[in-house]
């Protein structure tokens, strides 16, 4: 499941998330996921000014691409807030959840959640 802050640093970064989740699961059968209330939080972001409105601009682009070619899932979490959804759906699922979000990353690992992120510019299993 790919987090909103991990799509912003696609773009931020220069980051082949799909090359990257490819090297990293190499041979590995999965389906790639987000939320619709991830991409929600992009919209909004996308709404502001700066850095990051652009890459949530780009970011949007970019997913709708991937679910129009069936390469990502649009999945719909059953909280009302964001990481609440993401923590659910992954531990209900066993889910694995792709984030840069250091509070994310610790409260999914101390449930026994998969978690991917940016590490110099790769992505690796935490």
């Amino acid at each position: 499941m790919l987090d909103t802050n991990l799509l912003l640093a696609v773009f931020q970064r220069k980051l082949d998330v799909l090359r990257e989740l490819e090297r990293l699961f190499e041979g590995d059968t999965y389906q790639l996921l987000v939320l619709e209330e991830c991409l929600g939080e992009l919209k909004k972001i996308s709404a502001g000014v700066g850095e990051d409105a652009r890459a949530a601009k780009s970011a949007q682009t970019y997913v709708n691409k991937l679910l129009e070619s069936g390469s990502v899932q649009k999945v719909k979490g059953e909280k009302g807030d964001v990481d609440e959804s993401i923590i659910d759906y992954a531990v209900r699922n066993g889910t694995t959840v792709a984030t840069r979000d250091f509070k994310l990353r610790q409260v999914l690992r101390a449930k026994g959640v998969r978690v991917v992120t940016v590490h110099n510019d790769r992505l690796v299993l935490v």
